[in-house]
């Protein structure tokens, strides 16, 4: 994904921004489960423009909303919403 985004709008300070995102949606959705991913992306749109009308919140404290809620999901769901729990044997 940084490939296709550094093409297309050019290597700058704001596209690390971008890549956050991109990153919580997979991570949110599940490593691996292009689904998922799909899910993650769509539930972290849904959220960041709910936070943005909130007049306390705003757009200056929805990133650091958005990481706490990655957060509180990891700890409950490790492998993301559609990800699947494996147990590997070494």
């Amino acid at each position: 994904g940084g490939f296709f985004l550094g093409y297309r709008y050019g290597i700058s300070t704001g596209l690390g921004n971008i890549m956050s995102k991109v990153m919580i949606s997979s991570v949110i959705g599940g490593m691996g489960s292009i689904p998922g991913a799909v899910v993650g992306a769509l539930l972290l749109g849904m959220t960041e423009v709910v936070l943005v009308k909130i007049p306390f919140i705003g757009d200056a404290y929805s990133s650091i909303v958005i990481f706490s809620l990655m957060i509180i999901l990891l700890c409950i769901r490790p492998q993301g919403i559609l990800g699947k729990f494996t147990i590997e044997k070494v």
